[in-house]
């Protein structure tokens, strides 16, 4: 079995762990579970259409673009939330999906990232997310050719019917360029996906 599967396998059952460890506290009358959760419920729900710019890379150095859709919807028990992600564009045929949920242990939300672009099928971004009030604000740097790589990414303007996914990228927190800017429109309250 290759590495990166079995260190999906890992993630998803410390995953899954760490969620009894929430539903015991919830049940203890810890809330801060319900509350990072229902942000996501209320500011995210639904199916999304998106259209969005790539900056100029060394693959794409006049920068291009490419549409498809986001679904979000609430995971099991309603102790995670989950983004299905579909796109085609420039950069090609991109399928993801995203879980997010609260760790109590470390006092923020993780975020579990799978897609066909990474070599190892899925990661843990290294600084996971947060809410800035209605801002949700994601962070993760890894290491790949002796290079340390960062990336933030923000979902901002979020309303009723759209919002704006920035993703910036570069050699550290303090010296991020735009990579990538997301506009979605809402197509409905529907969390069903149609794949």
């Amino acid at each position: 079995m290759a590495p990166g599967v079995i260190l999906a396998i890992f993630l998803f059952w410390e995953a899954i762990s760490s969620n009894q460890t929430v539903m015991l506290s919830l049940n203890a009358g810890s809330d801060s579970t319900h509350i990072e959760m229902e942000h996501f419920v209320r500011s995210l729900t639904g199916k999304w259409s998106i259209q969005f710019e790539i900056g100029a890379t060394a693959d794409l150095p006049k920068g291009g673009t490419g549409h498809g859709e986001e679904v979000w919807k609430s995971g099991p028990g309603g102790l995670s939330f989950i983004e299905e992600y579909h796109s085609v564009g420039d950069e090609g045929d991109i399928t993801g999906r995203g879980i997010f949920w609260w760790d109590e242990h470390l006092h923020r939300i993780q975020v579990l990232w799978c897609a066909n672009y990474l070599p190892d099928g899925c990661e843990i971004m290294s600084e996971g997310a947060s809410w800035d009030g209605d801002r949700l604000i994601l962070k993760n740097r890894w290491e790949s050719g002796g290079k340390t790589h960062f990336v933030k990414e923000v979902f901002s303007d979020i309303s009723s019917t759209s919002f704006t996914q920035t993703i910036f990228q570069g050699e550290s927190f303090e010296k991020l360029n735009i990579a990538y800017v997301f506009h979605a429109k809402k197509e409905s309250d529907s969390s069903a996906s149609s794949r």
